[in-house]
């Protein structure tokens, strides 16, 4: 399984991101929990804790981009968050989502993806 898991990684990491993605402010990378028992449930949680929230679920993320059919293959999610702190809010009441990373920049190449992670001044961060 931890072969699995890390060519999902790398297939994640090169798949094209949308023009949405490239230019989101306050993007995070999800990163959920693969287990066959609770996969139908991640996004029934997620929409739980982003209406807890305050927020709209379109607003966070793009539904139509989810993979229902077969969620242990697709174990990442884009979602955009207003602050730090209202990600932070939603992540911290998850117990399906495994990790939220920053979304500093991304490309089509990776030397793209370095220079627009290099153009990040910092102080958007908490």
């Amino acid at each position: 399984m931890p072969k699995r898991a890390k060519a999902l990684q790398r297939e994640a990491a090169l798949s094209p991101p949308s023009a949405d993605d490239r230019n989101a402010t306050g993007a995070y990378l999800l990163r959920f929990f693969c287990q066959k028992d609770t996969d139908a449930f991640r996004y029934v949680e997620l929409d739980a804790l982003i209406a807890r929230a305050g927020l709209d679920r379109d607003d966070v993320y793009d539904a139509a981009r989810r993979d229902d059919d077969d969620p242990a293959t697709a174990p990442y999610l884009v979602a955009r968050f207003p602050s730090p702190k209202a990600c932070a809010d939603v992540v911290s009441g998850a117990i399906l989502v495994r990790d939220a990373t920053e979304i500093w920049g991304s490309g089509a190449t990776h030397a793209e993806a370095a220079a627009a992670a290099a153009a990040v001044d910092g102080s958007a961060t908490a």
